[in-house]
């Protein structure tokens, strides 16, 4: 799955499309004048273009960093889906669920901060499913916490909706782990220099989200609930249904269930009228999916 999407992304990248899209050319001017923080984003997206030299010129080298953390969005799922000893059915289909959804299709067709953002929140969750067996993976928890943040601000409410059901329900032990509180040091310096600069700046970052939040159409929730199903693909919908429920069953696993709700409840408080902002954790339901549904499909197709 992983080369397939690969090699589909780069041929789209070959062909150019319809061009460099407005936002990046937005991201472009922003590498050109390097910062420790920009009023609407934080500087890890910026800092890539920078560090690499990418200047706009060639869309292949612009997009290839979004194509490559598209390709290890796909990845992870089908690692989760191994994780729960899924079988090759069941990885090759969570990977092509993942690459047919609309909203995933548009978030990695183009540079910017929210094509980062969908791998960090599936590598949190893949990463905390490992920490019963082995505690120094705390401390990589922390990390990505640091990077995920210093790529996107909202960042930190994926990541409290994922961690606090995760140490409520499984892990009020691990709080005292030093690998915890060593993750949590590194995620603060990594955060720091953003910090500084919004400290410099009177937090300016924070009356322009208030002022962002002004554009939002307020949606009846149930046309919020049917944008999460059009945006993610509807022909996924019984997968990462079937994704809810099969972690609700495992109690190691509930906090990825809860994590969601939680998410969709504020997607609802807030009537958002962008599906996208709950879209990283999808992929995640739809690794549980499968395994749940895995039965139903050899079925039909041995009928």
């Amino acid at each position: 799955g992983i080369f397939y999407f690969l090699c589909l992304n780069l041929i789209t990248l070959i062909g150019g499309g319809y061009g460099i899209f407005v936002d990046e050319y937005y991201y472009l001017a922003c590498a050109k004048r390097i910062a420790a923080g920009y009023i609407d984003h934080p500087p890890l997206s910026v800092f890539f273009l920078y560090a690499l030299g990418i200047s706009g010129d060639s869309i292949f080298s612009l997009r290839l960093l979004p194509t490559i953390s598209a390709c290890l969005t796909v990845f992870l799922t089908g690692s989760l889906v191994e994780k729960w000893k899924g079988d090759s059915f069941s990885i090759t289909l969570a990977s092509i669920s993942v690459m047919t959804i609309p909203v995933l299709q548009v978030l990695f067709g183009f540079y910017s901060m929210n094509a980062f953002e969908v791998l960090f929140v599936v590598g949190l969750v893949y990463f905390l499913t490992k920490v019963s067996e082995n505690n120094t993976y705390l401390t990589l928890i922390g990390i990505i916490a640091g990077v995920g943040i210093l790529n996107k601000h909202t960042f930190i409410v994926y990541f409290l909706a994922i961690t606090v059901p995760f140490f409520l329900l499984n892990g009020r032990e691990y709080l005292l782990s030093k690998w915890l509180w060593f993750g949590a040091l590194l995620s603060i310096i990594i955060v720091s220099p953003n910090l500084y600069w919004l400290y410099q700046n009177n937090f300016s970052s924070l009356a322009f989200y208030k002022g962002a939040t002004s554009k939002n159409i307020n949606l009846p929730y149930l046309q919020i609930l049917l944008d999460q199903i059009l945006s993610q693909n509807p022909a996924t919908l019984p997968i990462w249904i079937s994704g809810i429920i099969f972690y609700f069953r495992k109690k190691e696993f509930r906090f990825i269930a809860i994590a969601y709700l939680i998410l969709l409840f504020l997607l609802l408080a807030t009537r958002s009228s962008r599906p996208d902002r709950i879209a990283a954790i999808y992929p995640v339901l739809l690794a549980g999916g499968v395994i749940l549904i895995n039965p139903l499909f050899k079925k039909i197709l041995m009928a």
